[in-house]
């Protein structure tokens, strides 16, 4: 049947109900789209922001440990060193904490190359620490004391340096995908706005449409019999 052709009463109820559909499907679509857009925040935020914070960890605790290993090193006195060699241990644990929290954020190639070449070096770095501990912790003449400076120069220092360069690439990694995520996340709501937009707009020119064909509906057969 003809829209023109139905009653009043009709023609209402089928323009109420219209209207009323494609207010549920803007609201749905809205809904589904905040639901998408939601998860993308919350995974950008835990790969990348999160992940940011944890690799400044790393960063920060290794030039505290290689601090605290110069002291062992260094020192002359007996218990200033010990107490440098267990700031060591100390530090070594909080590195290992986040460097696990790292790994486990890495999401591209290029991350999880990078992050293997400074879990190579720190495996390193710690092998070549406990040898330098066993042999400074029991010298504290200067003469030996120079010789295991010396040994931590040439041990120490290369793979030291390796690692810091690759977990500071690994940040630099990060904030790039961090900033591609939030161009993402950003394309994302603005689409969304788009088509709620759209609909709602569909929605108020339909009511309109069919407000004009049921008040025509009325006022023309009303003229004609005035």
């Amino acid at each position: 049947m003809n829209f023109k052709d139905l009653k009043v009463k009709n023609k209402i109820t089928v323009a109420v109900i219209g209207i009323a559909i494609l207010a549920s499907i803007s609201g749905i679509v809205s809904a589904f789209m905040m639901s998408g857009i939601q998860k993308q925040y919350d995974n950008a935020l835990e790969k990348f922001g999160f992940a940011q914070g944890d690799v400044g960890m790393v960063l920060s605790s290794l030039a505290q440990l290689d601090g605290a290993v110069h002291d062992a090193v260094g020192y002359l006195n007996a218990d200033a060193k010990k107490e440098a060699a267990n700031k060591t241990t100390e530090l070594v644990a909080t590195i290992d904490k986040y460097m696990a929290e790292v790994e486990s954020s890495l999401v591209s190639d290029a991350s999880k190359a990078t992050f293997a070449d400074a879990q190579t070096a720190w495996s390193s770095y710690q092998s070549i620490t406990k040898n330098l501990l066993e042999s400074a912790l029991g010298v504290t003449d200067v003469q030996s004391i120079g010789d295991e400076q010396q040994r931590l120069r040439n041990e120490l220092l290369p793979v030291y340096e390796r690692m810091y360069k690759n977990i500071s690439a690994l940040m630099e990694l990060k904030m790039e995908q961090g900033d591609e995520t939030r161009a993402e996340v950003n394309r994302s709501a603005l689409v969304s706005l788009i088509i709620v937009i759209s609909l709602i707009v569909l929605a108020m020119l339909l009511g309109l449409f069919i407000s004009a064909k049921i008040s025509n509906g009325i006022a023309k057969p009303l003229a004609n019999c005035v």
